[in-house]
């Protein structure tokens, strides 16, 4: 007589992923670069208007009293408004930076850097010229590829140019507002003071294509993420809905 041996297939479990919430994050981000983008414009209009009076200035025309003092604080108000807004938009989107690549840990994705450095990074000499951009390359394709690995027919974009378009933008204009700084202290004289709202306006200028570029960046990868949080539910995970 010859037992039959009867072979039982464990399922292994599955792997349940626990992710925090990041829309709520990326739309305060676009938001407020979105409102950096608009004074930033206004801005660089000001100085233009400010390069033009001291040109004016410059060829021995008279302007009022009443004109320098409306142009001074016209500046003076628009500068605080800068200050406010790109400090208050570094923050909500170093938040969002963080969240989205903490969240490639949660799906199990093994990241190149320390979560810490999403915030160091931007911080540490020498670092911050490249450690940013190459988590950011991180958070588009790690999160794609997971995607992948739910859905087949996902297909991956690479965009390193889209990245690295901004990143450059960015670097230049790191450079651009050193100098603006040191200029602003050495204001001494009216071609000082016209070669630092020439500095200014440049300034400006590269300010509003690096925020364009960042926006569509965000707003991609916030499109990513959206997917993503749909799979980890549908495969049975959890997304908090944490601020």
């Amino acid at each position: 007589m010859i037992e039959e041996t009867t072979t039982i297939e464990i399922e292994k479990p599955k792997v349940v992923f626990r992710i925090l919430d990041n829309s709520k994050r990326s739309r305060n981000s676009m938001v407020l670069l979105w409102l950096v983008i608009g004074i930033t414009m206004i801005s660089a209009v000001s100085d233009y208007a400010q390069l033009l009076l001291l040109q004016r200035i410059e060829e021995g025309v008279y302007i009022e009293d009443s004109v320098l003092t409306l142009n001074d604080v016209r500046q003076s108000i628009l500068g605080i408004l800068q200050v406010i807004l790109n400090i208050t938009f570094a923050i909500v989107f170093l938040f969002w930076f963080r969240r989205a690549y903490e969240n490639l840990g949660r799906i199990k994705v093994n990241t190149a850097y320390n979560s810490q450095w999403t915030i160091w990074g931007w911080i540490v000499p020498i670092m911050n010229l490249f450690r940013p951009v190459q988590m950011m390359n991180e958070i588009w394709d790690r999160t794609q590829e997971k995607l992948k690995t739910f859905d087949g027919q996902n297909n991956i974009v690479r965009d390193g140019l889209l990245i690295g378009s901004w990143w450059t933008l960015h670097i230049i204009n790191s450079f651009i507002s050193r100098f603006v700084m040191k200029t602003a202290f050495k204001e001494d004289t009216l071609e000082q003071l016209i070669e630092s709202t020439k500095a200014y306006m440049i300034s400006d200028l590269l300010i509003i294509p690096e925020g364009l570029l960042l926006v569509f960046i965000i707003y991609r990868i916030s499109k990513m993420e959206t997917r993503l949080a749909e799979e980890v539910l549908e495969n049975g995970g959890v997304v908090l809905p944490r601020e």
